[in-house]
């Protein structure tokens, strides 16, 4: 339930992140946000991926976790007494199994906001979030952003853009007239 009704909340959330790339004001602030998103729509962009892998998170870390008890009576004491790691090594395995779902649920809430980020070249338009699945998948992107260490980029789906593509971004773009940082 707390999914569904913090959603519009995540599309702006992530939008407002997502302007970034176009260095646009669209979502500027709460009401900025919500006066965006009520004239781009998309207050549920999103939510069907974003909600079959919270839900697939949640039935994953409790299974193993009773598996884990069950097979060690030990454990289970630990659990009792809050000294067992159980819980956060399920959960943490179980949010790494069902990151593809917050991908997708991710970029369904910026294409099509009318973002230069949810834009072709950037990211194409998708239809509905199994399209959005298949296209992610078919270019090996639904792993994207899962690690801090060891990040990758593939390139834009739409137009099969690479790292060679890529220009790394100067702090000169982020100067004033006069030349003092904004």
């Amino acid at each position: 339930m707390a999914v569904v009704v913090t959603q519009p909340i995540h599309v702006m959330t992530i939008r407002c992140m997502a302007q970034f790339i176009g260095k646009e004001t669209k979502y500027s602030g709460l009401v900025g946000g919500v006066r965006s998103l009520m004239k781009d729509g998309g207050w549920w962009s999103g939510l069907v991926p974003r909600l079959l892998g919270e839900l697939a998170t949640i039935v994953i870390s409790h299974s193993l976790v009773q598996v884990i008890h069950l097979g060690f009576p030990e454990a289970r004491r630990k659990a009792k007494m809050g000294l067992d790691l159980t819980t956060s090594i399920t959960g943490l395995l179980a949010t790494s199994l069902t990151y593809p779902f917050t991908v997708v649920g991710t970029c369904l809430a910026v294409s099509g906001s009318g973002l230069l980020a949810g834009s072709p070249p950037y990211m194409p338009e998708f239809v509905s979030w199994t399209h959005a699945w298949r296209e992610l998948d078919r270019h090996h992107q639904l792993e994207r952003g899962s690690t801090v260490l060891r990040r990758y980029y593939k390139g834009s789906p739409n137009l099969g853009l690479s790292l060679a593509d890529y220009v790394e971004p100067s702090l000169e773009q982020f100067r004033d007239p006069k030349g003092k940082l904004l």
